[in-house]
């Protein structure tokens, strides 16, 4: 949540919701269903939903891969899209893992790429691992990777606490560049969002996920884990949606600034609230919009705007009259 103290010096507030954001997934995925019709899918899907329908071993299809695409970009992507359609995750598995009311044997089957594809299941490592075998097949360098997560539910990271919010994901590297990839969190029905997570931007990535070794990071200059837990959280379905880079929030001597680079997709609107109490929120009085080189600014007074302060950001769909249709809440918090 963006937070300002009483030097107007802006600061970030991480601290997560535990009870809304279970009813917030539910209604996300339905909109991000909804989307799904306005996407453009990405040739690599629709190859690996006739892959899907062919029922071959693993053996074949890699010979299946062989003749049916021209490069390694389109195998990884081709591979990636067939985990995301054909892999579902085990909840009941994560379920007990989370309760340590499991045995070690329940999970072993993740290691083991055969088994994870013979059962059509798995947790995230599963996902990581399954998709290094069918990349290793071609001799494109992919590892798995582990690390933590954050999302709406816990925006800080405690390695010693947060078991649950293990994750696993994986680099791949070709043309000497490199690439993070997460086939589980890529597995939706939205083109957008399933697209997304196959060649995540680093400044991006390192938002949600914190590798274990942070070479991984592949990032020029490092995060340590206390700079992470201090960043700004941003839903990922901000870069989803079209906005390329992370917003700001700048001042002078009588306005604050929302600041965040143009999106060209005019469908998507973003809308301000700020509560003085980190509890009741409302929309901002009298902000302005105003689009200039390639930047929108939503303008507002400082003298409205408490000492202390807390902020939320929102997305509006918006139709072709400039109508909202919907909203996403709490895009950054």
């Amino acid at each position: 949540m963006l937070h300002k103290n009483n030097g107007y010096k802006i600061d970030y507030c991480l601290l997560g919701h535990l009870l809304g954001p279970f009813m917030k997934f539910i209604k996300l995925t339905f909109l991000l269903f909804l989307l799904n019709s306005f996407s453009q899918q990405d040739p690599m899907a629709t190859l690996a939903s006739q892959l899907s329908n062919e029922d071959l071993s693993m053996v074949d299809m890699i010979d299946y891969a062989k003749s049916h695409t021209k490069t390694d970009l389109e195998k990884a992507k081709l591979f990636y899209y067939w985990i995301g359609q054909n892999i579902k995750y085990d909840y009941e598995l994560l379920e007990r893992m989370s309760s340590n009311n499991f045995n070690t044997d329940e999970y072993l089957y993740n290691d083991s790429p055969e088994m994870v594809f013979d059962n059509k299941l798995a947790v995230c490592q599963g996902y990581a691992v399954l998709y290094k075998w069918f990349l290793s097949e071609f001799d494109i360098f992919c590892t798995v990777v582990s690390g933590h997560i954050r999302d709406q539910r816990n925006h800080y990271i405690e390695l010693e606490k947060d078991d649950s919010f293990r994750h696993a994901w994986n680099i791949i590297e070709m043309n000497d560049d490199w690439m993070i990839v997460d086939s589980t969190w890529g597995t939706s029905l939205n083109a957008n969002k399933a697209s997304y997570y196959f060649d995540i931007p680093p400044q991006q990535a390192i938002i949600t996920h914190y590798p274990a070794k942070v070479q991984w990071q592949l990032l020029d200059g490092h995060l340590s884990l206390e700079e992470f837990n201090k960043s700004q959280y941003i839903d990922p379905l901000w870069f989803m949606n079209g906005f390329e880079k992370q917003p700001s929030l700048k001042t002078d001597h009588e306005y604050y600034y929302f600041v965040y680079q143009t999106n060209p997709n005019k469908e998507w609107q973003v809308s301000l609230e700020v509560s003085h109490d980190n509890s009741t929120f409302a929309p901002i009085a009298d902000a302005q919009t105003i689009e200039q080189d390639e930047f929108t600014y939503i303008r507002f007074e400082r003298n409205q705007i408490p000492k202390i302060a807390f902020f939320k950001v929102n997305l509006l769909h918006v139709n072709s009259l400039g109508e909202s249709v919907y909203t996403i809440k709490d895009i950054i918090n």
